[in-house]
């Protein structure tokens, strides 16, 4: 972008100064299409063996919301680096159209997020080592994140640089699932759970390097949206996690709620009954209460 404004602008600015602009639009188109593949094949990395290699739809996965819940955070992770090359090849205008599914997606996923926590929390899902309010406590947090970053980049969304960082950072708080299941590959992850939280960091960590080096400064919205990303560990893990409110609060989401029904057949699904017990069925029963979040395949 900052090449295409930087070369219609030519004629008002010094010859200096749009070749800084140009070199300047080149460094970020690099940056962040390298940011966008290296979250992508995070993603893919940590749900090939549960979800991308298992099948996707014919994933043994536990509910239909589950389902609809990856083709919807896939779809976003798809999304990230197409916005990122139109604005590199200079479909700026198809880059706003595609932006507007973006927004109705983020929305879908805040949902759905909460919706998957909730059948997760019901079920007594939780990853090793974490019981059911901690893991409670960091989806919540981290779909909360992902939310308030996500709506201020749409705020922000005339302000190419604060917009686009904005986007990446709202993503980067997500990859905690993803990154949590490299243990598939790596079990050192599974000794040593902290590594999650360092492997999330190293994005931010690059995020903040690339402003240095091409700002001589972070921008704000890298500080303040990295310490946004950089609570929610202190927040699930050192607060809420050992706070006995949340923990009576986790027993009510997991005995309480409310119960609807998803109509249609998953291949491979099993859903859950009052009882805790799986069952195969063609419709889906769902318990959930008015908060929650994330995947549980």
């Amino acid at each position: 972008m900052h090449t295409i404004l930087g070369e219609e602008n030519a004629a008002k600015r010094a010859p200096g100064e749009t070749v800084l602009r140009s070199a300047r639009g080149r460094r970020d188109d690099y940056f962040f299409a390298g940011m966008s593949l290296a979250i992508f094949s995070t993603v893919l990395l940590g749900f090939a063996h549960t979800y991308f290699l298992a099948g996707m739809f014919h994933a043994r996965l536990p509910s239909a919301i589950v389902h609809i819940h990856a083709m919807i955070f896939s779809t976003w992770i798809l999304l990230l680096p197409m916005q990122v090359a139109l604005v590199s090849i200079g479909r700026v205008s198809w880059h706003k159209r595609l932006g507007i599914f973006g927004a109705v997606l983020a929305c879908l996923m805040v949902v759905l997020g909460v919706l998957v926590t909730i059948d997760s929390t019901r079920r007594r899902f939780a990853p090793p080592g974490l019981d059911s309010a901690t893991f409670l406590a960091n989806d919540l947090m981290e779909m909360l994140v992902f939310a308030l970053l996500v709506a201020w980049g749409l705020r922000a969304r005339r302000d190419g640089d604060a917009h686009k960082r904005l986007i990446v950072l709202a993503t980067v708080a997500l990859l905690g699932a993803a990154v949590s299941r490299w243990h598939f590959y790596f079990p050192v992850i599974l000794r040593f759970p902290f590594l999650v939280g360092l492997i999330v960091d190293a994005f931010l960590v690059s995020l903040a390097l690339f402003d240095l080096f091409t700002r001589r400064r972070i921008h704000r919205v890298t500080l303040w949206g990295s310490l946004m990303v950089l609570l929610i560990f202190p927040v699930a893990f050192g607060f809420l996690g050992h706070a006995p409110f949340w923990h009576r609060f986790t027993e009510w989401v997991q005995r309480d709620g409310l119960t609807f029904t998803i109509p249609g057949n998953v291949p491979g699904m099993a859903i859950e009954c009052k009882s805790g017990k799986a069952i195969e069925s063609r419709r889906t029963q769902l318990n959930v209460s008015p908060f929650g979040l994330r995947p549980t395949h």
